[in-house]
């Protein structure tokens, strides 16, 4: 692992709030999910979430992005089962640009994160700007979201390279 990549993940280890909050101080504005792809697949046999095979699942790609620069700090790529979440989460993650991490503050949820290693595959096609970026990252991780003792969200992200450039910055 980079230096680079070292200090980023230790901050993140540091920081006790959401990836949403802990862009949001690092880069000094909102931060936004700009969906790229959302929908519904089922569950496989072996998945994160530890739901029965053919499960229904949403699947959901974002970028996290500063709203007002409109600088990507983050791809990352979800796996949501819906019914392991309070409705008005679900809801608003459907229709709205904001990211889990705010939704999940707003709505009084309290969840456990935990690790999943590295993210599962690389990430699909999404654009030739931020396939560079991603290309670029030199930190990926993996976790789920724990809701009410139950796996809810397996989230993969790619922190891109305005991230540690706002981390340098600092």
């Amino acid at each position: 692992m980079t230096p680079e990549a070292q200090e980023l993940e230790r901050a993140l280890h540091e920081s006790t709030g959401t990836v949403t909050e802990f862009l949001e101080a690092l880069s000094g504005e909102p931060v936004d999910a700009y969906k790229i792809r959302q929908h519904r697949i089922a569950a496989g046999p072996t998945n994160p979430l530890g739901v029965p095979e053919g499960h229904t699942l949403t699947r959901r790609a974002v970028i996290l992005r500063g709203r007002l620069t409109e600088r990507p700090f983050v791809y990352a790529e979800s796996t949501i089962a819906g019914d392991r979440l309070p409705a008005g989460v679900y809801e608003k993650l459907g229709r709205s640009n904001a990211p889990i991490g705010r939704v999940l503050i707003e709505h009084h949820v309290s969840i456990r994160r935990e690790a999943l290693g590295q993210p599962r595959e690389a990430p699909g096609e999404v654009d030739r700007a931020i396939d560079a970026h991603i290309g670029a990252s030199s930190f990926s991780r993996a976790y789920r979201i724990v809701v009410d003792g139950r796996p809810a969200i397996a989230i993969d992200e790619w922190f891109l390279p305005p991230t540690h450039e706002a981390l340098r910055a600092r």
